[in-house]
């Protein structure tokens, strides 16, 4: 998915929703549960400092499948 942190960019998280629409099959629901975990672990990551310093915003928030 995001082998680094700082490939973990909004531009990347709408080019995986879009595998997992398209390529996996799932519903919007599943794929707003994915993004939902991974908005919280990412602010976890924030939170201990380890994020890139310029993606301190959350790339998996206000996403919309």
């Amino acid at each position: 998915m995001f082998p680094k942190l700082q490939d973990a960019t909004r531009k990347n998280v709408r080019e995986f929703m879009k595998h997992l629409r398209d390529d996996e099959r799932l519903t919007n629901t599943t794929i707003k549960r994915d993004l939902s975990a991974l908005g919280v672990y990412w602010d976890f990551i924030r939170d201990e400092g380890l994020a890139p310093l310029n993606e301190l915003h959350n790339p998996f928030k206000e996403q919309k499948p």
